[in-house]
């Protein structure tokens, strides 16, 4: 039987629980918060502990950098050699490998797509991160820890992003360095890139591409062969997509690049291709598809208009689902590779770095539109071309042209082209040239004859204004400058240096060292007196305008009827003067520093000293006999400039140093 509760006690019990209740909700609630507060400082023990163990895991002014891309491919490229060579070259202890764009089309400068594609897809990394490694930089595919950070602004010059890295390194702190895309801003520090130009190149060779790159291009190698029609490929990059036209328009607005210089239709492309030569080969146009149907349609327009088997992309590869850049880079390897001739449009980075690693391994490269390359005033490793000529059947001139070649080589870094004469390819001479990295192009004129007969009918009276009239080789091989705008090997050239061959060269000839100003005809410089007629033994010129005009320039040489005009002057010189006597007038005059006399005062400021009239020989023969063929040049060379500048030039030369103090050259 159950005990009964008084109504007192089950007021009691309940008044009891009633204030127990909060009691025991509040002290919960006093737990509860204890054990979080208890939570959180474990977690920060924890974190303090797992922060130390990191940072003694780091060393001291540890660096990191990371990168980022921006643009097409080849724009992407440079940028991440830009990047590298800055932290190679300022103690950089890791690099973040960057992920890249797998469509880098551009509006305005700014990227359009959002897709990436990983580096090892488009370059070997392996081969990459060996390089680095040698360096002792080791790479990353990514990085979390907790460092200082600091950003480089695209905005901001090179030397401040660098000071600051700096003052990490002298706090011994270390740092996470992120840089936004150099590529043509402001940090794209072009003296950075020239000073460092060994260590940039050392870079971008070693921006390989991937095993997969590799391999279809080799797939499309052998499909290509299978519908190939000739002994020859020319590739040729055509660049009038709907973006490019953008591009055009914006630069046609803000740097002056002329519209119709940058926006070239396919049907100017394939005859300026026609009159430098390439259409007789396979031709492979690398285009950027928009609709399969209208690429066709084009294409096989121009290959029934110029008689030539054209080949696109999908002749040879048939993979569907490949990135903007994929194709790049396939194409890219096809033009720096195997074909054997390469045009473009020089505004495109994509053509100008193809033209500039072509050139670089003399294959012939050109370019469809004119002007300079814009690329080379903001990237080392375009040379100039210079162009001379010899016939070196007579040997009087030999020790003149290997100095000029030691110095145009070392000191210049130009290109040098030897236009030599057909029957003189076996001499000692030609085979010294081309042991010398120049290149050496075999020529006979087929109006040679004539100037033979020419200088038969020159006077005694008219050959004393210039000892070359006396000289049957040495006028032929003057002469043979005439033909530079047609021989096939010079044509890919927009504007060459030509050079008499007893000339020196003082420093570098270059759109980074010097801003040459490129005539769109041609230039020359003064002769001895600063009045025309000019000196036609150093000139800057235009191929193809003079390619434009070669056939009335050899028809007027041929209606001469003696080498010798007393308004113009002598020889080649004279008939140059003559005929583009207008041409000459409104170019304007080349500076001096590119054609400075050993007559004339010393310029410490001169590129190239040019012989022009005594050449050393004769100033020796002047101080040990008193004679002179050249009148008192000799004796005004000796009180002017010509000893700095022979003490400069026998450096180059093979003669005895002994010399020069024979004729009081030397203290």
């Amino acid at each position: 039987m159950r005990p009964t509760r008084r109504p007192s006690q089950d007021k009691l019990i309940q008044g009891t629980v009633t204030n127990t209740v909060p009691l025991l909700r509040r002290r919960v609630k006093q737990l509860s918060l204890h054990r979080v507060l208890l939570i959180c400082i474990i977690i920060s023990l924890l974190f303090k502990r797992a922060w130390r163990s990191i940072q003694s895991n780091i060393p001291e002014s540890y660096v990191v950098l990371s990168y980022q891309v921006c643009g097409g491919l080849t724009n992407q490229r440079l940028t991440s050699t830009f990047a590298l060579t800055v932290a190679l070259t300022c103690g950089v202890s890791a690099i973040v490998i960057p992920v890249l764009l797998a469509n880098g089309t551009q509006l305005v400068g700014i990227d359009t797509h959002a897709e990436t594609i990983k580096f090892s897809e488009i370059y070997d990394k392996y081969t990459l991160t060996n390089f680095l490694a040698e360096f002792g930089v080791h790479t990353l595919d990514t990085f979390t820890q907790p460092l200082a950070q600091l950003t480089c602004k695209r905005s901001e010059s090179l030397a401040s992003c660098l000071k600051s890295i700096e003052n990490f390194k002298r706090k011994k702190k270390s740092v996470h360095v992120y840089m936004e895309c150099a590529f043509l801003h402001r940090i794209w520090d072009i003296k950075f890139l020239y000073y460092h130009q060994s260590m940039f190149e050392r870079v971008f060779q070693h921006h390989v591409p991937s095993a997969s790159v590799h391999a279809t291009v080799q797939r499309g190698i052998r499909e290509l062969n299978n519908i190939r029609k000739s002994a020859c490929l020319t590739v040729i990059h055509v660049r009038i997509e709907q973006d490019w036209q953008i591009h055009c328009k914006t630069w046609s607005e803000q740097v002056r690049i002329p519209y119709n210089n940058c926006m070239i239709e396919p049907e100017t492309i394939f005859a300026y291709a026609k009159e430098v030569l390439v259409l007789d080969c396979d031709v492979y146009v690398a285009y950027e598809l928009q609709t399969q149907a209208s690429e066709i349609g084009w294409l096989q327009q121009l290959a029934t208009a110029y008689s030539t088997n054209v080949i696109n992309y999908h002749d040879i590869l048939t993979e569907g689902n490949i990135s903007r850049e994929e194709r790049a880079a396939i194409e890219y390897q096809l033009a720096v590779e195997h074909a054997d001739y390469f045009l473009g449009n020089s505004i495109s980075t994509f053509s100008a770095v193809i033209i500039r690693e072509r050139r670089k391994h003399h294959a012939w490269a050109g370019s469809y539109n004119r002007g300079v390359i814009p690329l080379s005033e903001f990237l080392p490793g375009f040379k100039v071309p210079w162009v001379f000529t010899v016939h070196a059947i007579d040997e009087t001139y030999d020790e003149m042209v290997k100095s000029a070649v030691r110095s145009g080589i070392t000191k210049a870094d130009l290109s040098p082209y030897c236009i030599v004469h057909a029957t003189s390819y076996s001499s000692d001479l030609v085979g010294w040239l081309r042991e010398n990295g120049v290149q050496v192009i075999p020529w006979q004129s087929s109006w040679e004859h004539i100037l033979k007969s020419k200088l038969s009918d020159t006077t005694a009276s008219e050959k004393k204004f210039s000892h070359l009239l006396d000289n049957l080789e040495l006028t032929i091989a003057t002469f043979l400058r005439f033909d530079m705008p047609i021989i096939k090997d010079l044509m890919q050239f927009e504007h060459v240096l030509y050079t008499d061959v007893d000339v020196y060269f003082r420093k570098p000839i270059n759109s980074l060292s010097d801003k040459l100003s490129l005539p769109n005809t041609l230039q020359m410089g003064y002769e001895a007196q600063n009045k025309f007629p000019l000196n036609a033994g150093v000139y800057l010129c235009s191929l193809p305008y003079l390619r434009g005009s070669h056939t009335q320039l050899i028809n007027f040489l041929l209606s001469k009827n003696s080498l010798y005009s007393e308004a113009y002057g002598p020889g080649d010189q004279g008939i140059l003067n003559e005929f583009y006597e207008m041409e000459l007038r409104n170019s304007g005059v080349l500076p001096t520093t590119y054609n400075a006399k050993p007559y004339h005062k010393f310029d410490d400021n001169a590129i190239i000293v040019h012989f022009h009239g005594p050449k050393p020989s004769d100033y020796i023969k002047f101080v040990t006999f008193n004679k002179c063929r050249f009148g008192k040049m000799c004796s005004q060379g000796l009180k002017r400039g010509f000893c700095p500048y022979f003490s400069e030039w026998i450096k180059y030369t093979e003669t005895n140093m002994g010399v020069t103090k024979s004729i009081g050259c030397l203290e």
